[in-house]
């Protein structure tokens, strides 16, 4: 039903995927992950809010991020992304990798202020179980 593009590092990358993706006639997703502490960039030096406008401009049905921490900047580019991006905001944030996985209750709770912020789609990546995604979904009913 749909392509997801996700772990993008690079802008061009992106939109060669995207155009590509796109030629199917499917819905596409983008997600983009940063580089570094915010403000984030990508690989190529990219500010992260300038290619999420971009593969929206080329017509992504929805883009984001994945495999970033949950957290304050992630709220605060969800705050951006509602007020400036024409299209949703999707996250996948990462709980952490082994040896330092949050809680399911701790992973909720950082990603909560993101939620209310504006994410339209929110998931886990690397190092998420069932547990952070149960606990995902509840934080969230809560908000609403």
């Amino acid at each position: 039903d749909l392509l997801w593009l996700e772990t993008q590092h690079d802008r061009a990358e992106a939109r060669l995927a995207l155009v590509a993706a796109r030629a199917t006639g499917l819905e596409v997703v983008v997600t983009f992950t940063p580089a570094g502490e915010p403000p984030w960039t990508l690989t190529d030096g990219t500010p992260l809010e300038e290619a999420l406008l971009a593969v929206a401009s080329l017509g992504a049905s929805a883009a984001g991020v994945n495999c970033v921490a949950p957290g304050v900047a992630l709220a605060d580019l969800a705050a951006w992304a509602r007020a400036t991006l024409p299209i949703p905001f999707v996250v996948k944030p990462s709980p952490g990798l082994p040896g330092a996985v949050r809680s399911p209750d701790a992973f909720a709770a950082e990603l909560s202020p993101a939620l209310a912020a504006g994410v339209a789609l929110a998931g886990g990546c690397c190092g998420a179980t069932g547990d952070h995604l149960r606990a995902l979904a509840a934080a969230w009913r809560a908000i609403a």
